[in-house]
């Protein structure tokens, strides 16, 4: 109850003071997942509209919520933000002196004090790692979203100056880095990749795919992907969203079989719900951000999860 009233006054004064760009989705109210993949896929349409190119680079954090540096970090960045000091010495009251311990079965480990890491399961944890990470776009210098520790950012520009966006790309790594290395956040080079985002046509008129784009990460290349699965829905490099359909089609299938085998043993209220709360809730996922598909696609997508709804009644 405690940590409510906290967290409740807390976005109040976030708010107020707007510490956290619109940029930020993560764990606040009014955002979600949805609101990064639009901010995404309008940024990368309206750039397609004016002829440009979009190269864009998908960071990833190796358990980003558990290095988290609580009194030195935490405490110093809320202090930047213009936090009270009557609220910073709350705030170190309520991070140090944490203990944890493990049990198997009826073994236990001894109790170890916790010096990283936001706390598990806790109603402040997301929105001090928000706070904790909310100067991340400012240090990178460049268009980015930010959800939890899932960081996107890129650059557009005309097929003729793809290198000078790979430098500049290559620049915000850096900075990415060095940001990284000072907040004690574990940036992970072998899962981080880069997308060339075009048109088909685009693609094909300037020979995209050949492109060399040197691009790294300390002295790990970046890996070129073609598709990459952001906050759920996989984004494929000419935003056709195929793969995300064949994706969710594919689930789909494989529980409406399941139900089927139900089809004599439970009333159709029963089979409706299920097929609701297992398979609908998969389709409509983030359907705005795919919402332009073309005529075709959308047909086909009605009128297989139709058919194959039609066979539970």
């Amino acid at each position: 109850m405690l940590e409510c009233l906290v967290l409740n006054q807390l976005i109040v004064y976030i708010n107020e003071e707007a510490l956290l760009g619109p940029t930020v989705s993560g764990f606040r109210k009014g955002h979600s997942t949805t609101t990064v993949l639009l901010g995404i896929r309008d940024a990368l349409i309206r750039a397609s509209s004016r002829g440009e190119v979009t190269l864009m680079v998908c960071a990833v954090y190796t358990k980003a919520f558990d290095t988290v540096q609580l009194f030195r970090s935490v405490v110093c960045k809320m202090h930047s933000l213009g936090f009270s000091k009557h609220f910073l010495l709350w705030m170190i009251d309520y991070l140090t002196h944490r203990r944890q311990m493990v049990q198997i079965d009826d073994r236990k480990s001894d109790m170890a004090t916790v010096e990283f890491g936001v706390p598990q399961g806790s109603i402040l944890g997301p929105v001090i790692f928000n706070l904790y990470v909310a100067d991340l776009r400012s240090e990178l210098q460049c268009d980015c979203y930010q959800y939890a520790d899932d960081t996107t950012f890129y650059v557009h520009s005309k097929p003729c100056d793809l290198d000078a966006s790979a430098d500049h790309i290559n620049r915000t790594i850096t900075s990415l880095r060095e940001y990284s290395e000072s907040c004690k956040l574990a940036l992970n080079p072998s899962k981080t990749h880069k997308m060339l985002i075009s048109t088909p046509q685009m693609a094909r008129y300037h020979s995209l795919e050949e492109r060399k784009l040197p691009i790294a990460c300390g002295n790990t290349s970046l890996k070129r992907i073609s598709c990459t699965k952001l906050l759920g829905v996989y984004m494929d490099q000419h935003l056709t969203w195929k793969t995300h359909l064949d994706h969710v089609l594919s689930l789909s299938y494989g529980t409406l079989s399941v139900l089927r085998r139900l089809k004599n043993l439970a009333p159709f209220r029963v089979r409706k719900h299920l097929a609701e709360s297992l398979v609908l809730s998969k389709v409509i996922y983030a359907c705005s951000v795919f919402h332009l598909l073309p005529a075709f696609q959308m047909k086909h997508l009605q009128r297989r999860y139709k058919m194959h709804a039609l066979d539970l009644s």
